[in-house]
């Protein structure tokens, strides 16, 4: 099978490029469609002209990847989709086939059974509901003594390569979600928490135990109360918790089953 990747534009078009390439044969050039005769397309949303998608379209099926535009942005893909025999979606709406953010191997980290402290890794969305909810919960944990915020929300930035060493050092990673109605959405941020070793606590969502058990891989939150309630758990349940987790994430959500789904999406066409 012979891919044509049309790469995504930021800092995971290597590592998804790279578990692709353990799977098929994989191009990443597009001349007229003379260029290996491609027999699947892969595309994040964005990352591909119109022009360019009718082009490919009329060689091979193309599937994409819609994920990063999040429920909000929709209408922003509506052009590219007469063009694409299936897309995928990380939140679970419209008949897009569900495929959550990929997590790169390189986040994973040995649990670090003395963390310290909280880190909440968080952007500023205040014009979504649950942006404001997000911002209200950091206004709350900003008087701990053991938080730490990160992101535009707090005022700082935090590059992606330091994001795995900044969930590890932390005891509890704790996040919310901008879109607290739409069925099994969630960014990257649990995910790569979860595999950097620390046990994140999570707002709740439609769908999610079907994604997490609560208290087993992570821990669901839907007050305040209940969010803050968790940061007062033993070590020793946290340690289990954050185990617990990071398995299921290493076994079900790396860039290598983000690859393989598309895959056998094609396979079984």
């Amino acid at each position: 099978m012979k891919l044509l990747y049309i790469p995504p534009i930021t800092e995971v078009k290597e590592e998804l490029y790279t578990e692709f390439s353990k799977l098929c044969y994989v191009d990443h050039m597009w001349i007229d469609g003379t260029k290996s005769r491609p027999d699947l397309a892969y595309v994040q949303s964005g990352a591909a002209s119109v022009d360019l998608l009718k082009d490919v379209a009329n060689v091979c099926p193309v599937y994409q990847w819609d994920g990063d535009y999040r429920p909000e942005g929709l209408p922003g893909v509506k052009n590219s989709l007469p063009y694409c025999d299936k897309t995928f979606n990380a939140a679970a709406i419209n008949d897009y086939i569900w495929l959550p953010h990929g997590v790169a191997d390189w986040h994973f980290k040995p649990v670090k059974h003395k963390a310290q402290g909280v880190v909440m890794i968080a952007n500023h969305y205040g014009h979504f509901p649950g942006g404001v909810e997000r911002h209200e919960l950091g206004e709350i944990l900003k008087k701990r003594g053991d938080f730490t915020g990160w992101g535009s929300g707090f005022g700082r930035s935090l590059p992606y390569k330091q994001c795995a060493s900044v969930n590890n050092n932390a005891r509890f990673a704790i996040g919310g979600n901008i879109y607290n109605d739409v069925p099994k959405y969630f960014s990257n941020r649990p995910m790569n928490a979860m595999a950097a070793g620390t046990c994140y606590i999570m707002r709740y969502v439609p769908g999610l135990e079907e994604v997490f058990t609560d208290g087993v891989d992570c821990l669901f939150w839907r007050t305040f109360s209940e969010a803050l309630s968790h940061l007062t758990i033993s070590d020793k349940v946290r340690n289990k918790i954050a185990k617990t987790g990071q398995a299921k994430v290493w076994q079900n959500y790396r860039f290598k089953q983000f690859a393989e789904k598309i895959i056998k999406e094609w396979e079984k066409r």
